[in-house]
């Protein structure tokens, strides 16, 4: 641990807030992210994604996002009935087949 964050951790203990350390770390993150002009993507999933899949995936997310790097986050969530959910930065793109049965859904109420 460098000098500088053992007394911000310090310092933080001192006045018994330890516990907005997180937020902190995640400040810098994002404050760090932005100067190296990379993002960071979470893509979650009904099942595990393959290599390829992830790939492909975070090709998507460079194009989404005009980043080249982009840092990916995957996650299971058994809840989706399949497809993708992908959200960078707070914009989500939502790929799942629930999604696409609720918009269809709609289309024919309409219609």
């Amino acid at each position: 641990m460098s000098k500088l964050v053992a007394n911000l951790v310090g310092l933080l203990a001192d006045r018994g807030r330890l516990l907005v350390l997180p937020d902190v770390a995640r400040s810098y993150e994002r404050l760090l992210d932005q100067r190296l002009g990379r993002a960071r993507v979470r893509i979650a999933s009904a099942v595990a994604l393959t290599p390829a899949q992830k790939a492909e995936l975070t090709d998507l997310a460079k194009r989404l996002t005009g980043r080249q790097d982009v840092i990916v986050t995957t996650a299971v969530d058994a809840d989706l009935l399949g497809g993708v959910v992908l959200d960078a930065g707070g914009t989500v793109y939502d790929g799942t087949i629930r999604t696409q049965l609720v918009r269809l859904s709609k289309e024919m109420a309409g219609a």
